[in-house]
């Protein structure tokens, strides 16, 4: 008698489901990680090798941006501005003038109107409309000058120890001192109605290695061409002249100090 062994019915669907739900657990995992970004490599750490090779960089941050409202007006816009807006140009000879010849150009206003402008080696006058009227080139350093409208002369001093003085209504040159030495003409102030005082700077003197102190400054008054007077003067004070009195003002790290000058008796 042959036996034939069954698996019932029930069996097989069960086997059959269990098998199904495991081909779809497995491949809804292999497709879940196909379709996971790859994760980002972990740093690993520093060997000692490493870290003596290539230590670790760091980047300081950036200073923030400061502004200074005060440079505006040497800024380039700053610059543009003032020339379309502070009234006519000068006729100066600008392409030989420097920056620093320009900022401590000399302008003194006149009572007839004019201006006289003394700017980088040369000095020159202006009418009232700004037109040109005439230049003197002294071919050397303008340290200052003054004009005293009783004489109408302009008196100046310039580099290599030169004084002058011209004719305001010209610009002819009527007289010149000239010396040798490491003396020079300093600071030009105008003095009571129709004088001029004018300073000797000794300075070259002082800072030489085989100076002995003291040693004083000068200042000497003139009136037209004439020399009238001539006296000491504290080294590197200022002149300053008020009332018809002459003071000598020095400035010292410490104080100010304040001294008055007065001229040789009979001097007129």
């Amino acid at each position: 008698m042959k036996t034939t062994l069954k698996t019932p019915l029930r069996k097989i669907r069960a086997r059959s489901g269990w098998r199904a739900a495991a081909v779809t657990f497995i491949c809804g995992a292999a497709l879940t990680a196909a379709l996971r970004p790859a994760a980002e490599p972990q740093p690993q750490p520093a060997t000692r090798e490493a870290a003596a090779v290539s230590p670790p960089q760091w980047v300081a941050p950036a200073p923030p941006l400061v502004v200074d409202e005060l440079d505006w007006g040497q800024s380039a816009a700053g610059q543009e501005w003032k020339h379309r807006n502070n009234g006519h140009s000068l006729r100066l000879d600008y392409g030989g003038l420097s920056p620093q010849a320009l900022d401590e150009a000399k302008v003194e206003a006149l009572p007839s109107g004019g201006v006289l402008v003394a700017a980088g080696d040369t000095v020159s006058m202006f009418d009232g409309a700004g037109g040109f009227v005439w230049r003197h080139e002294e071919r050397r350093p303008i340290f200052d000058f003054a004009y005293v409208e009783a004489t109408g002369l302009v008196y100046a001093t310039a580099g290599d120890n030169n004084m002058f003085i011209l004719e305001a209504r010209t610009g002819r040159e009527l007289h010149r001192e000239s010396r040798n030495g490491r003396a020079g003409y300093g600071a030009v102030v105008p003095f009571g109605e129709d004088q001029c005082l004018i300073a000797d700077d000794n300075s070259g003197y002082r800072s030489a290695e085989d100076f002995i102190p003291p040693m004083s400054d000068g200042v000497s008054a003139w009136r037209g061409t004439k020399m009238l007077w001539h006296q000491n003067l504290p080294p590197d004070a200022e002149l300053r002249v008020g009332g018809g009195r002459i003071f000598a003002v020095t400035k010292t790290r410490a104080r100010i100090l304040v001294e008055e000058i007065f001229p040789p008796a009979g001097a007129r």
